[in-house]
């Protein structure tokens, strides 16, 4: 991932390695800091990485705070030799992002209620199970 932000004038580049999601949550954590200063940052990924992400909410290029430009390596057959290929851009605002990558979304508590019987009853197979409510019992009464 590389991470671009320009003033103007200037255009600093950080390259930034990250190779999964708590990595990205604490590259973003430290974006927050080019935030308060203001600055419009790009984000160079590739695509099979952001296809980890969660989908980011979308706003119109002049609105946005990071352009997440999301590429492929391209080989090319004919000059033995890959090309970084622009897949496409991806326009976000930075707390919108940052919310949506940070903060799990939560399911239904009774999926999880019952994925987590489940579980239990698959460890009570090979034991005697005792005679006890189910945790949706319990959470019912």
């Amino acid at each position: 991932m590389i991470v671009i932000i320009w003033t103007g004038e200037n255009i600093y580049i950080i390259h930034v390695l990250t190779s999964c999601l708590p990595h990205v949550r604490d590259w973003l954590h430290s974006l927050s800091i080019l935030r308060a200063w203001q600055k419009k940052q790009a984000v160079a990924i590739h695509s099979s990485f952001y296809e980890t992400l969660p989908a980011l909410p979308q706003v119109e290029p002049e609105k946005a705070d990071i352009v997440w430009i999301v590429y492929e390596l391209v080989h090319n057959t004919a000059q033995n030799q890959y090309f970084l290929t622009r897949k496409h851009l991806v326009y976000t605002l930075f707390e919108s992002a940052l919310q949506k990558i940070t903060l799990p979304e939560a399911g239904k508590l009774e999926d999880f209620m019952e994925n987590l019987q489940e579980k239990l009853d698959g460890k009570m197979e090979n034991s005697v199970s005792p005679d006890a409510p189910t945790l949706i019992d319990i959470i019912n009464q």
